[in-house]
């Protein structure tokens, strides 16, 4: 729509009589309608680019807000250790620049061969830099078999600084101690930073 100019003059109909001032208060009424519109247009432009410029700005913020890392951790033919649990396997996660807040999730699972001469227990938990729930146990092992259990964990932290480590660590134990032969400890960890 082009801009309409207040002085402009809408030539006159030479209608008869009070049809002519009716004449004048249609066209003074378009003239009305069409700078409404002119600045309804202008209004809604000026609105479009504010919001394409914050939805740009938006992107770019959501893709920095978010930042994933995960890692598969495996040891293999180690003793399980007797009496207070230790870790038999640790990943590390390095906070990276800009993140603050992370939520750490793992799953594990230990497999290992009873060669201690006696019936005992073993014992596995995942620690989230010494946050865990304890040990889960596997059924009564024999002398001379093997056992496979499982344990996850979960962790939030927040008021985290750009290269601080997360340690995910996969704990165990057996009473009395489990010999070195078959024994594996597997981890699958991930993290998801945010701002």
């Amino acid at each position: 729509m082009s801009r309409i100019n207040p002085d402009d003059v809408f030539p006159a109909r030479n209608l008869p009589g009070e049809a002519e001032k009716w004449g004048r208060s249609i066209e003074d009424e378009v003239k009305k309608l069409r700078e409404q519109q002119e600045i309804t247009n202008q209004l809604l432009s000026g609105q479009n680019r504010n919001s394409a410029a914050a939805l740009s700005l938006l992107s770019d913020q959501l893709s920095k807000v978010v930042s994933f890392d995960s890692r598969l951790g495996k040891n293999y033919l180690f003793a399980v250790p007797s009496g207070t649990s230790e870790s038999v396997l640790d990943t590390v996660f390095v906070v990276p620049t800009g993140y603050s807040r992370a939520v750490v999730f793992s799953a594990a699972t230990l497999t290992a061969w009873n060669a201690s001469g006696d019936s005992s227990y073993l014992y596995m938990g995942v620690d989230i830099n010494g946050r865990y729930e304890g040990l889960t146990s596997s059924n009564m092992s024999p002398n001379a078999s093997q056992q496979q259990i499982a344990d996850n964990n979960t962790a939030a932290f927040t008021g985290l600084v750009a290269g601080e480590e997360i340690t995910v660590s996969v704990r165990a134990k057996a009473d009395p101690s489990w010999g070195s032969t078959a024994t594996i400890a597997k981890n699958s960890a991930f993290v998801i930073y945010t701002i």
